[in-house]
This record gives structure tokens, C-alpha cells and sequence, in this order.
């Protein structure tokens, strides 16, 4: 996530509203598991909450559970990953964004987004 905002244009970051919560769980996790210090997890945490106010937030709302549910039985994807692509599906049609990236480190997930038309991009792998 914060890689994210430091990579892209801020004029055209869109990310589901649960994008904020998985990164949050997932600066935990790190700190839990000693892999980054609690000062290290706070400076995450307080860059996180600065970013995420400068990026559109797509509402998990009735059009993006529809899209989760046909992306489930399309792709057999885990629920919030399917929200996740379903949130991009939806601001893709609402902004009329035809060349929207999809960003994610799952790699059914980077997938199911190609099958979808989605450009992909995974930062682990650089």
C-alpha cells in the first residue's frame, strides 16, 4: 500500500475502502512477527493514515458485493479479495477508466484482475 502511494499519480489512485484496514493488519503482522520494530510499525501506521487521505476510496456498497459475488464464482477467489477486485470493477466503470492498474501481492488475485482486463502489478516482485 504505501509503495503504492509513493509510486502512482495521486490523480489516479482508487482503492476499496478495505485497503486501508488489510494494510493496517498487515503492518501488525509484521511487528508481531519481529520483522519490523513497533517504531518501524507506528511510522508505518502514521504514513498510512497521511496517504490514505490523499486517494480516492471506493465504498464497499450493493454494486461492488454484486461484482464480489460473480468474481467469486468466475475466479474462486477468498471474499476480500473479491471485494478488493469487485471495488477496481466498479471505479473502472464509474470513472471510465479503461487503462486502470490493478496493484496486488496474491497472485490468483493478479489473475482473476488479468481475466478481467485489468493491467497488473505485483511490488514484490521488484
Amino acid at each position: 500500500m504505501l509503495r503504492f502511494a509513493n509510486v502512482e499519480d495521486d490523480r489516479s489512485k482508487v482503492v476499496s475502502a478495505l485497503a486501508q484496514i488489510e494494510a493496517r493488519s498487515a503492518i501488525c503482522r509484521l511487528r508481531q512477527g519481529r520483522f519490523i520494530s513497533p517504531d518501524e510499525a507506528v511510522m508505518a501506521l502514521e504514513t498510512l493514515a497521511g496517504e490514505i487521505r490523499r486517494i480516492l476510496e471506493q465504498p464497499v456498497n450493493p454494486p461492488v458485493l454484486d461484482a464480489a459475488s460473480a468474481l467469486i464464482d468466475r475466479h474462486d477467489l477468498r471474499a476480500l479479495d473479491a471485494v478488493q477486485l469487485g471495488s477496481a470493477i466498479v471505479s473502472r466503470e464509474l470513472l471510465a477508466a479503461t487503462d486502470m492498474r490493478f496493484i496486488a501481492s496474491d497472485k490468483a488475485l493478479l489473475e482473476a484482475a488479468r481475466k478481467e482486463g485489468f493491467d497488473v502489478w505485483d511490488p514484490g516482485d521488484e
